[in-house]
């Protein structure tokens, strides 16, 4: 009988430790992803959702010179998309989240609005942003802006 609780025993631990899937963040659209998990968590975190919010933002461009305006950012259509709602003082474009960085190309009534921005603190963003006159002639000399963002 005892060498029978020890065989289950043993079989039990060697099938527990075979069968046991490495818990983690299975979501590759999530800042945490970890490639090695199997099972999900619940404990992936986006980069979307911290960004949700009403900044204040200190634009400084290369030909334009300085403004400052307030921003918006809500959710896009999933949890790697978001949209900056008056970016430049004047339109709302769709940026496309990778990790955590945010990037975005997009046409607008012949001004091509392409850059890119991430995190800076809890509270804050940074964006590149390049501002194209594209309507009549392809962009050769772009804008250069850099914004600063607090919420």
């Amino acid at each position: 009988m005892k060498i029978t609780n020890t065989i289950i025993l043993a079989l039990s631990l060697t099938f527990g430790m075979y069968s046991c899937k490495e818990k983690g963040c299975i979501d590759p659209q999530a800042e945490n992803y970890d490639s090695n998990a199997e099972k999900d968590d619940n404990s992936c975190t986006y980069l979307s959702d911290k960004l949700v919010g009403t900044y204040t933002v200190s634009q400084d461009c290369a030909y334009s010179g300085s403004d400052n305006y307030s921003m918006t950012v809500i959710e896009g259509g999933n949890k790697s998309e978001i949209i900056l709602q008056n970016l430049n003082n004047s339109v709302d474009v769709k940026a496309t989240i990778s990790g955590t960085n945010f990037t975005f190309k997009e046409d607008k009534a012949g001004i091509t609005y392409e850059g890119s921005g991430y995190m800076n603190g809890s509270n804050g963003m940074t964006i590149n942003l390049e501002i194209c006159e594209t309507y009549y002639y392809p962009c050769s000399d772009p804008d250069a802006c850099s914004l600063s963002c607090t919420k």
